[in-house]
């Protein structure tokens, strides 16, 4: 009896073990998990959550080459054109006679609270040429107010004339902006001062320029230590010096009779919303400006005169052109500090109601300050 109770005690002793081994292996589905509350056990290895990327903020956006937004949808002849995504109109619009862009249809109103949008969210942080298609008519709005928005703010109101004849109609440009981020707006209204004209709407372009470029193609004027931006091409003299880099010109314009900067030709327009703009990427940080007066009894008597500098303005002055025309010469605007490689303008215009001939030739960046003393 004795050898049998030992025995059987052996036989537990070894169930005992063999259950304990069994509830131990690696297979049992509870092994490596933790209990709620309780740390990780020495088999898991615990690793913190990996943090995102930050952001690449110096990723510069690309947009489009060319964006175009036109209205060619044709009410009369039902072909299955539509406007361009971005086009939007409100208020009472029909549809014109008058041929637009690659001879679309144009479209015409004389509600006085007609509206177009022209919206892309493809532009990207570059600058760009901003152009519209304009159908001119006798019977046309002398005041169309176009104003520029980078992703909701505005940047600039640009006032066009489509009172003139047909001859006039094809690209006009609102100028050169600088976007910020992918979305642009541009909005076309009747300006306030605007007579009972229709206003008219068609194609509006979005050109991306190369660096040191304009609307025009040219390349802006390089300014180190001096620089004279002068417009010298002589219509009447095929061999005559082209213009300075960085003069433009805006509406239409006409080679003057009266001797510029240098004995080199100058330029006039009557036109009320004709301008013109000289633009420079300067080196130095501060200069002399000035503009070269060409005087005349039958000039404008005050001239607007804006600088700026990467579309923010500096100063806006005027100056009387309604002299005698042995007057004509240098005219000092004052000093300027200017951030080094951006871009600044100075634009010549009319100021609304002004009567007389606006007059355009050369102006100066000067390292010599005491020029404007």
């Amino acid at each position: 009896m004795e050898f049998i109770a030992k025995h059987v005690i052996r036989s537990t002793i070894v169930l005992i073990l063999l259950i304990t081994a069994f509830g131990c292996s690696e297979d049992d589905s509870t092994a490596g998990t933790q209990t709620p509350g309780n740390g990780p056990t020495e088999d898991v290895i615990s690793t913190p959550p990996i943090e995102p990327a930050p952001e690449d903020t110096n990723t510069v956006i690309i947009g489009k080459k060319n964006i175009m937004i036109d209205n060619r949808a044709n009410s009369v002849t039902g072909k299955p054109k539509k406007d361009h995504k971005g086009y939007d109109q409100e208020g009472v619009w029909e549809q014109s006679n008058l041929s637009g862009h690659k001879n679309s249809i144009s479209r015409y109103s004389s509600d006085p609270t007609a509206k177009v949008s022209y919206i892309t969210d493809k532009v990207g942080e570059q600058r760009y040429c901003i152009s519209v298609y304009r159908v001119t008519h006798g019977n046309s709005i002398d005041k169309a107010n176009y104003e520029v928005f980078d992703s909701g703010q505005s940047l600039s109101s640009v006032v066009v004339n489509y009172k003139m004849d047909q001859a006039h109609s094809g690209w006009y440009h609102l100028g050169e902006f600088e976007f910020t981020g992918t979305n642009a707006k541009v909005e076309l209204t009747r300006h306030q001062d605007a007579d009972n004209g229709y206003l008219r709407a068609d194609a509006l372009r979005f050109k991306k320029l190369k660096e040191g470029h304009d609307c025009l193609g040219k390349t802006f004027k390089t300014v180190k230590k001096n620089g004279i931006i002068d417009n010298r091409k002589d219509e009447n003299n095929p061999s005559s010096k082209r213009d300075t880099d960085g003069y433009r010109e805006s509406g239409s314009w006409e080679q003057s009779s009266l001797a510029g900067y240098k004995s080199f030709i100058s330029r006039y327009t009557n036109e009320t919303d004709a301008f013109v703009t000289y633009t420079a990427k300067v080196q130095q940080r501060e200069y002399c400006l000035g503009v070269y007066r060409v005087t005349h009894p039958n000039s404008v008597a005050a001239a607007d005169i804006a600088i700026s500098q990467n579309n923010t303005l500096l100063a806006a002055m005027q100056v009387n052109f309604k002299f005698q025309v042995n007057q004509s010469g240098w005219v000092a605007l004052g000093r300027y500090q200017f951030n080094e490689d951006d871009i600044v303008s100075l634009k010549i215009s009319r100021p609304q109601g002004e009567a007389g001939v606006l007059r355009a030739d050369a102006i100066r960046f000067s390292s010599k300050l005491s020029l404007c003393d």
